[in-house]
């Protein structure tokens, strides 16, 4: 059937049946940054694959663009810069790499009602302009991170108390450098801490790695008087198995990954104070959605 597809759904097909391998390599969850690079190393891409087009790599706009088919198809599903492979997903890679396409676009198009450039011609610019903004948000997610990432594990630790008074919650300890006995923020609701729950919070400033089910296991050790709750922040990811680990804990633990962490400072940023927005200072930027 390849004879069927144009070079644009070729050049799709490729990159997302490779997208979702890589994904189940990786346990099931990529960066869409990390994503990129991956794919980069394993696929030979033409000259016209890697051409730029509207300050973007060609066969990024696709991976982009035919990922909203594989996400109608529950393939995937993408969080902010985040994508994860679904159990549909994984049992699509036993067939072949034009099967998994064609059901994507016909998932997409039964969803929309709309077309997908699946068979024949190349994007029109109109196409590669609508995803153009969905680049620039997932660049402007990308930044966020890369400037998280290059703070220190304490400048990281002051910005989860900073968030922390954004959400109402006072902060009476934030620990020092040095030895901290696994809790690195204690947040209350009340200046006293009288109120419950009161949280213990442990910081992971891991951009590149993902924090393991051990640290949640000593953090529900440190839960120890009633009305205390766990949070465990990390500027990267979680594994599977702590997640678990959170979701059955008999004591009430939050886990806050990198992702969440650029959501929830974006929401919270108006409520800062000037002293805590000095640690990561952004700019809104606003678009007409017609």
């Amino acid at each position: 059937m390849a004879g069927v597809y144009s070079r644009t759904a070729q050049c799709g097909m490729k990159v997302m049946f490779a997208a979702m391998r890589i994904l189940q390599e990786e346990g099931g969850s990529c960066r869409l940054s990390d994503l990129r690079s991956r794919l980069a190393e394993c696929l030979d891409f033409s000259s016209w694959e890697k051409e730029v087009v509207n300050g973007s790599v060609r066969w990024h706009n696709f991976l982009s663009w035919f990922s909203s088919c594989y996400v109608a198809a529950g393939f995937i599903r993408k969080q902010r810069g985040t994508w994860y492979l679904t159990d549909e997903g994984a049992a699509c890679l036993s067939s072949s790499e034009s099967d998994a396409f064609d059901k994507a676009n016909e998932a997409y198009k039964e969803g929309s009602g709309g077309s997908v450039p699946a068979s024949s011609g190349d994007v029109l610019p109109g196409s590669e302009a609508s995803f153009t903004l969905g680049e620039m948000k997932e660049r402007a997610d990308e930044g966020l991170r890369a400037a998280i990432a290059s703070r220190s594990p304490y400048e990281f630790q002051d910005m989860v108390a900073a968030l922390l008074h954004a959400m109402g919650y006072f902060t009476p300890f934030v620990a020092p450098k040095g030895k901290d006995g696994g809790v690195d923020v204690l947040a209350f609701h009340d200046p006293l801490g009288a109120t419950i729950p009161r949280v213990k919070v442990q910081v992971k400033h891991t951009p590149s790695s993902s924090v393991s089910v051990e640290v949640v296991r000593q953090l529900v050790g440190l839960l120890n008087r009633d009305g205390d709750a766990g949070l465990v922040v990390t500027s990267g990811l979680f594994t599977s198995e702590a997640h678990r680990a959170a979701r059955e804990s008999h004591r009430s633990v939050r886990l806050i990954d990198g992702d969440e962490f650029v959501d929830l400072w974006i929401r919270y940023y108006s409520k800062m104070s000037e002293e805590d927005k000095e640690l990561l200072r952004i700019t809104p930027v606003y678009f007409v959605n017609e």
